[in-house]
């Protein structure tokens, strides 16, 4: 179950959450089911290597955008792991000297 703060901010945005029990339900198939009543697309988990390939995007641009400014490390939210493991994917084999830092909130306000 998401922290209440997560499902209170998603409602204050305006969206609706839908709540399901892991041991009985699946949330592709929930997802399958809204998508298929509604105009909306399913944006997979971040397992997806698509997501993946997008948080390599975001490193590589980074970097680029960086230029010649010297960056000795780069901070990557790692609540689920795959926002650094694609930063680490998307960065070209001479930045690997940088060190690559994982953080996660410790509580949310």
């Amino acid at each position: 179950m998401p922290p209440a703060i997560k499902i209170r901010k998603v409602r204050e945005n305006g969206s609706k959450v839908v709540l399901y029990d892991r041991q009985t339900q699946s949330r592709e198939q929930i997802a399958a089911e809204i998508a298929e009543k509604s105009a909306v697309a399913i944006i997979p988990p971040g397992d997806n290597p698509f997501i993946i390939a997008g948080q390599g995007t975001v490193a590589a641009e980074a970097l680029e955008q960086a230029g010649n400014v010297a960056i000795d490390a780069i901070m990557v939210p790692c609540g689920g792991g795959w926002p650094i493991g694609g930063n680490l994917s998307g960065r070209k084999s001479g930045s690997f000297s940088r060190r690559n830092l994982g953080s996660r909130t410790e509580r949310l306000r």
